[in-house]
């Protein structure tokens, strides 16, 4: 059983920003990743938003790269990637190259996606957002798995190609799937390693498609992105309680402000909350003794 603290960045530049301001904000963020490391993050999620107005970080593997050449000990994860707009087999060399560079430290978040002007500058359907998130799961668990893709598929047919290289974990890089109404959740049950979501009543219906897939109760994973703001830490910990009885391994995010506003407060809003954790969570929190606390 364990429990993880970590920040998403998912920053909007300010209005007016041009093209070096997008530059600045990003080298920013690897610095604030740095020092959260230093205060104890677990992880750090990286968002991005291909062709969406205000946003400096439209590609994440970049910064996740750079971000792993500053750390040594926290897990890196991507996402959630509208994984419907990338070819399932870039992203898993993409992935599995990050991995072996951040010496095991990666993990994946997957998504409809909900930027119809990025399916249209991508030329998707987005009714096929569905169809192509479910094969590109499957393919990038082929991908990831020793030998060639044996896997007839729709849209990407990659039967017969080994994607190289492989993760650096042996059990490969986990897969978080983003939900954000019961259905999504149930799909996360069904085909994904956890559910990432900001709705705790979605834990519900992940349990419930988890079990009825015959899944092994003891690896559910959820993780709970927390509301912005300081907040009360006893309610976070209320949460983390709660999930803890239906996931044995349990994520609380919390949204990292621009660091180009006020940067030590996403910092110090983490130190809240573990130091507000009961003894109980605390040893959740250290029993994994490995260096990068995976699950």
């Amino acid at each position: 059983m364990t429990l993880r603290l970590g920040l998403r960045y998912d920053p909007v530049a300010r209005p007016g920003a041009g093209p070096d301001d997008a530059v600045r904000l990003q080298r920013a963020i690897v610095a604030h990743a740095r020092d959260a490391e230093a205060r104890g993050a677990d992880l750090v999620w990286l968002s991005e938003r291909p062709f969406a107005a205000g946003a400096p970080v439209p590609a994440a593997f970049p910064l996740a790269a750079a971000i792993a050449a500053v750390t040594h000990r926290m897990r890196i994860a991507v996402g959630p990637l509208a994984i419907a707009l990338h070819h399932p087999l870039r992203v898993a060399e993409d992935a599995a190259s990050l991995d072996g560079l951040s010496g095991g430290r990666v993990e994946l978040g997957l998504g409809l996606g909900e930027n119809v002007q990025a399916f249209d500058a991508f030329d998707v359907a987005t009714a096929e957002r569905v169809a192509r998130f479910e094969e590109g799961v499957a393919l990038l668990r082929a991908a990831f798995a020793e030998g060639p893709i044996r896997l007839a598929s729709r849209f990407c047919d990659a039967t017969g190609l080994d994607v190289q290289p492989k993760p650096l974990q042996p059990a490969g890089i986990p897969l978080w799937l983003a939900a954000d109404s019961p259905a999504a959740a149930a799909r996360a049950g069904r085909l994904g390693d956890g559910l990432l979501c900001r709705d705790p009543a979605l834990v519900t219906p992940f349990v419930t498609a988890w079990d009825e897939a015959g899944r092994p109760a003891d690896l559910r994973r959820v993780s709970l992105e927390l509301p912005r703001g300081p907040g009360p830490a006893a309610d976070w910990i209320a949460a983390a309680r709660g999930l803890l009885a239906s996931a044995p391994a349990v994520d609380l995010v919390l949204p990292a402000l621009p660091p180009d506003a006020t940067p030590e407060a996403s910092l110090d809003a983490l130190d809240a909350v573990a130091r507000a954790l009961p003894a109980a969570l605390r040893s959740r929190r250290d029993a994994d003794g490995s260096e990068s606390r995976p699950f």
